[in-house]
């Protein structure tokens, strides 16, 4: 855990900013403290950047097939990045749903039909609240367990602690070194540039999960004449 102000401080020394032993003024530090929120901003375009899927957990109400969920939704949490898996949970049995993007879900022939097991989630992505749809439309009571891609928060102020998971300090430093340049006329040495492209990858590497492959012939699936497919 590393408190803001000491990774601000990190970064301005990588670039010559400042020297050892120095510390940035108050005015600097406090822009520093700016541009480091702007670039943990652009990184929640980035759902590689985030290092972990949360399980969230709602109610499925009957005959309701959209659930906006974000900061005051009907699932109220923050908006995820990324929606990575989702299934039901109807009398502890878990049924997976396949998440699907606009596309198909174009493809989906009779939006109101209606099932005790929805089979696709549709995530809109819209903003600041997302919408799922679940298709077919449940009939019955039950859960929605979806796997987010959860961003990376804002830093309050210079005194906050961050608790970041290993690589991530290294990440910020190198990375708000960079951005930092420009504001003081610096150019960024080649080996601090060398470094931050190195743990950008490093932490991509970490957080990408492949796929696993689903042989649906195995499981007896039929074609469905309302999604066609």
């Amino acid at each position: 855990m590393a408190a803001a102000l000491s990774i601000i401080t990190r970064s301005m020394r990588l670039i010559g900013a400042i020297a050892s032993g120095e510390t940035p003024t108050a005015d600097e530090a406090n822009d520093a403290l700016a541009v480091m929120n702007g670039m943990l901003s652009s990184w929640r375009n980035q759902p590689l950047m985030a290092w972990t899927v949360d399980e969230i957990v709602a109610p499925v109400v009957p005959s309701q097939q959209a659930y906006t969920m974000g900061p005051g939704g009907d699932i109220n949490t923050t908006r995820p990045l990324q929606i990575e898996n989702a299934r039901l949970r109807w009398n502890g049995v878990d049924y997976p749903m396949t998440v699907i993007d606009q596309a198909a879900w174009s493809l989906l022939r009779v939006k109101t039909l209606q099932s005790n097991l929805p089979q696709y989630v549709w995530p809109s992505g819209d903003y600041p609240l997302t919408t799922l749809s679940l298709w077919p439309t449940p009939t019955i009571p039950m859960e929605v367990i979806v796997g987010v891609r959860v961003p990376l928060e804002s830093v309050a102020s210079l005194s906050a602690d961050i608790a970041l998971p290993p690589g991530y300090e290294d990440l910020i430093a190198y990375g708000l070194a960079i951005r930092l340049a420009p504001e003081f006329g610096i150019a960024v040495s080649a080996e601090v540039a060398t470094v931050y492209a190195e743990l950008v990858r490093t932490i991509k590497r970490a957080n990408h999960n492949a796929p696993s492959c689903r042989m649906e012939m195995a499981t007896g699936r039929r074609f469905n004449i309302y999604a066609g497919c």
